[in-house]
């Protein structure tokens, strides 16, 4: 199930870049890092949107490989607050900063 809010705190804005993550896997014996690109399309001080070909869920938290600068701020990490499946094997999600 997919949930999003059409009331936004901050104003989104179009950002076109190609983000470099990764996410860790708890498996036996410790963690596993799965690294991946994604393409953003918008980004507010608090999160961005973007399309992936890596399953992310809901909950999933994300490490830039390169912090995101939006205006003052700064963020290394993201929670998707939302993802649906696009066509083919993309996804498209929605990303709150942990700052």
């Amino acid at each position: 199930m997919v949930f999003r809010s059409n009331a936004r705190e901050h104003g989104r804005r179009p950002f076109v870049s190609m983000i470099k993550y990764f996410i860790s896997i708890p498996e036996i014996g410790g963690k596993k890092e799965i690294h991946r690109t994604g393409i953003s399309f918008d980004i507010s001080e608090c999160g961005l949107g973007m399309v992936t070909g890596y399953p992310l869920k809901a909950g999933d938290i994300l490490t830039f490989e390169e912090a995101i600068k939006v205006n003052d701020h700064s963020a290394k990490t993201a929670i998707v607050r939302w993802a649906e499946k696009l066509e083919g094997e993309q996804y498209r999600v929605g990303l709150s900063f942990i700052i």
